[in-house]
């Protein structure tokens, strides 16, 4: 029978300087206990990502830093956000190599599974189907991570199959539960999509996606 691992890490700034006696981790552990797991370690740690970060690739048993190799396109802003998460991920105990390429050259790689991490941007749809079904559905041309879940793929072919706003949004629901639990992508931000237009021109609709559409512009 499966018995239950666990590794009980106090996050305190107190407890951790001796200032005070760590009472939430034994009271974790008994818990535990009492469930019939295992306590394989425990140990107080600084309020602080880093050191957290790092009791955590201990309690794992992986040797740091962990290499890895983050390809990104050739942008500037991709290239700058490459160079933010290779400096945080150093404090956690991960030594990013930076593999930058030419935007169509990093999609044969990705196509090719050729990454151990990939770093890419998506102008997105004004459908939320267009931004999850390519890249989260077992089958989706853009899965790079040829990530396949039979409960997301379901939920996704079912969302296709009505019109209701609230039964779709249920089962998007399903998809994002089990993708914060899987994590195949990660989602670091959001660009704000910001138009300047002369005043002579009329007609422009901004739409969610950002992209600009001409359709029913005209110029005074």
């Amino acid at each position: 029978m499966y018995r239950m691992r666990i590794a009980v890490i106090t996050v305190s700034d107190s407890a951790a300087a001796g200032k005070r006696e760590d009472a939430s981790g034994p009271a974790v552990v008994a818990v535990c206990r009492g469930l019939g797991w295992e306590i394989i370690s425990t140990q107080i740690v600084l309020d602080d990502l880093g050191a957290i970060r790092r009791a955590l690739l201990a309690e794992a048993g992986v040797k740091t830093p962990v290499p890895v190799a983050l390809t990104i396109t050739n942008e500037t802003d991709i290239q700058q956000a490459g160079e933010v998460i290779q400096s945080m991920a150093r404090e956690a105990g991960f030594d990013v190599k930076i593999k930058s390429m030419e935007f169509a050259s990093s999609l044969q790689a990705a196509y090719a599974g050729d990454f151990e991490a990939y770093l890419i941007g998506w102008s997105g749809r004004a459908d939320p189907d267009g931004n999850m079904w390519q890249m989260l559905h077992g089958t989706g041309t853009f899965n790079y991570g040829h990530y396949r879940n039979a409960d997301v793929d379901e939920a996704l072919d079912n969302a296709r199959t009505v019109a209701s706003v609230e039964q779709r949004r249920a089962f998007y629901g399903k998809v994002w539960e089990r993708e914060r639990d899987d994590l195949p992508l990660i989602y670091l931000w959001a660009p704000a999509n910001i138009v300047g237009l002369k005043a002579s021109i009329t007609g422009f609709r901004q739409v969610p996606d950002g992209l600009i559409r001409l359709q029913g512009m005209a110029m005074r």
